[in-house]
């Protein structure tokens, strides 16, 4: 699964912070799973994925795309560097990068890479989620059993869309 996606603001440890909220640098971030990657065939490039251990009482970890390096960090090493997505002054807002992940459309239908920022779910507490699921054949007649799926694990949440991807 992966949280939607949102357009989001951040502050980068060791630069300065811009005045104003519209001059700090942005990225779309993305709240993911262990195997999000690999459902989405997206590439691990150096580093580390997401880990099941990656939970709300360990330190905040984070996945950058090649196009988020190539605009915020170009020639530079980004392992181990640290973000802010919330409040500057408090530590839990802070994570560090430990992987770097191929890019990908911001959206499918535009085919222009965004600024990605991939979390680990479980290290939020945000639960509007996208589920991501592989199959072969149509997609659609797996609808049904993926509902059913979903709801076994968080009973009772309301299920909105239900779509195919083209790859």
């Amino acid at each position: 699964p992966s949280h939607g996606i949102g357009l989001n603001a951040f502050s980068i440890e060791g630069r300065p912070r811009p005045p104003t909220l519209g001059e700090h640098p942005y990225a779309v971030a993305r709240e993911i799973t262990p195997g999000y990657l690999q459902t989405l065939r997206i590439p691990l490039l150096r580093g580390r994925d997401i880990r099941v251990t990656d939970t709300i009482d360990q330190p905040r970890v984070l996945l950058v795309d090649q196009a988020f390096i190539d605009r915020w960090f170009p020639g530079e090493e980004v392992l181990g560097r640290r973000l802010n997505f919330g409040d500057y002054d408090k530590p839990e807002d802070w994570g560090t990068i430990v992987g770097v992940v191929g890019s990908v459309p911001q959206r499918l239908e535009a085919n222009v890479p965004g600024f990605n920022v991939y979390s680990a779910v479980d290290q939020q507490t945000n639960y509007f989620l996208t589920c991501a699921i592989r199959v072969q054949g149509d997609p659609l007649t797996y609808a049904s059993a993926a509902q059913r799926a979903v709801i076994s694990v968080l009973p009772g949440i309301p299920i909105y869309t239900v779509q195919t991807m083209e790859k």
